[in-house]
């Protein structure tokens, strides 16, 4: 089977700092893998690279065995369309009604107002909102309510690839949860690829069918869930038991 997503010896830097220092890795269809890490070990940039945001500086990623890097901007808008996104902080547009932020993408595509807003109507239903929700501002809705209008913004395109980025930071644990579940029923109901990097374990554990570490630039350790916790890697023991002693040390900012 063709891997989803495959990524060959991925580098990336910004100047003298080396962020991306060759990964691989293979993401099948259908399968929610999570990369896990401390903050500033690249984990942002690594998703950015496979939306084209940023330019890999040398190595391959393929979409469906086709590689995007050396695509023209055409095809790789085509590619694009294969993706949705939940942004850490759920980047509504303040501007916009709710309905109109999950329509969004569908509208710049093309598609007409009525059916775009029929579109989003039904995936707000999805995630778990009421119809008038449709009609607020997105500076009305609680923070849960605002990650689940970016949820339903990601996967109102039917796209086949969503990525996550930190999807339960800033939330209180319940709805940490329901967002959890949100996409578990997205991998599962809608057969959706998905890869979401976070610091919140619970979360990696729960909605991981794969978890892999990013450190200084690497995939250093990869299992499954139920192995994270007796890894056998002593970077990962750290993170995952959020211990201060160990091989991961602090960079203290001046």
């Amino acid at each position: 089977m063709t891997p989803k997503i495959r990524l060959k010896d991925v580098h990336k830097s910004f100047g003298d700092k080396k962020v991306l220092t060759g990964v691989s890795f293979d993401i099948m269809p259908k399968e929610s893998v999570v990369v896990i890490g401390g903050s500033g070990t690249g984990k942002s940039v690594l998703i950015k690279c496979i939306l084209g945001i940023l330019q890999a500086d040398s190595g391959a990623i393929e979409v469906d065995g086709a590689d995007v890097t050396h695509m023209t901007a055409n095809q790789r808008d085509a590619a694009n369309n294969k993706f949705g996104m939940l942004f850490q902080g759920a980047a509504l547009f303040d501007s916009l009604p709710v309905w109109e932020n999950v329509a969004f993408g569908l509208i710049q595509r093309g598609m007409k107002r009525k059916e775009a807003k029929d579109r989003a109507m039904d995936t707000l239903g999805k995630v778990g909102l009421a119809p008038e929700v449709g009609a607020l501002s997105p500076s009305e809705l609680s923070g849960g309510m605002q990650k689940r209008v970016g949820l339903a913004r990601a996967i109102a395109g039917e796209p086949e690839i969503v990525f996550f980025d930190e999807p339960t930071t800033g939330l209180d644990p319940i709805m940490a949860d329901v967002i959890n579940d949100l996409i578990i029923s997205c991998v599962r109901k809608q057969g959706i690829t998905a890869l979401s990097i976070t610091h919140d374990m619970h979360s990696a554990r729960k909605i991981g069918d794969r978890i892999t570490m990013l450190y200084e630039g690497k995939l250093i350790w990869v299992g499954k869930p139920e192995e994270v916790e007796h890894s056998g890697n002593a970077y990962v023991d750290q993170f995952v038991h959020g211990k201060a002693e160990g091989p991961i040390k602090m960079q203290l900012r001046r």
